[in-house]
């Protein structure tokens, strides 16, 4: 079928079409869980541009609430800066797959009928991602409360230069 051959000329340098063979997303396929967190830090443009369709699909959004939400799905594990949030709307725009009004100083963005039908043929792709994402959040809170639980039990002989605390 037609792949990732998205907003005509712009579309194959981003890479939509690509997830057709076996291995998970964020290559998790390929070796354990650590192999998916190095992935979900570096996200695709194209991954992330479908991420933020998604969630301009539910809602129209400013730039600041996208970051805040994709940082809530995912259970605090991702959270974009506004250095890759904004360029990647921009990108959507200018495609032609979000709209923008300015609302005093902000920007409100909306995903537009294009944009729509686009994700319709991809919205497996884009819940997967973010399910993927939120597991990976899910593993990653529970193995931060487990250091936390655990800190001060096992490292005596590394005091990562904090000096040791006198116990009496």
């Amino acid at each position: 079928g037609r792949r990732g051959c998205i907003g005509g000329r712009h579309g194959g340098r981003h890479g939509w079409g690509h997830r057709q063979g076996g291995g998970g997303f964020f290559g998790r396929g390929r070796g354990g869980g650590g192999d998916g967190i190095r992935m979900a830090r570096k996200l695709g443009a194209g991954d992330l541009q479908l991420l933020l369709l998604h969630l301009l699909n539910e809602n129209p959004r400013h730039g600041y609430e996208l970051i805040k939400e994709m940082e809530s799905r995912t259970n605090g594990f991702y959270s974009p800066s506004p250095g890759v949030i904004y360029p990647a709307l921009t990108y959507l725009e200018e495609i032609g797959f979000a709209s923008v009004e300015a609302e005093g100083n902000k920007k409100l963005y909306r995903i537009s009928e294009t944009g729509s039908a686009f994700l319709k043929d991809n919205q497996a792709n884009a819940e997967a991602m973010l399910n993927e994402l939120s597991e990976i959040g899910r593993r990653f809170a529970r193995a931060q409360r487990a250091m936390n639980e655990d800190e001060g039990g096992e490292s005596d002989e590394e005091d990562n230069g904090l000096g040791t605390w006198p116990l009496g």
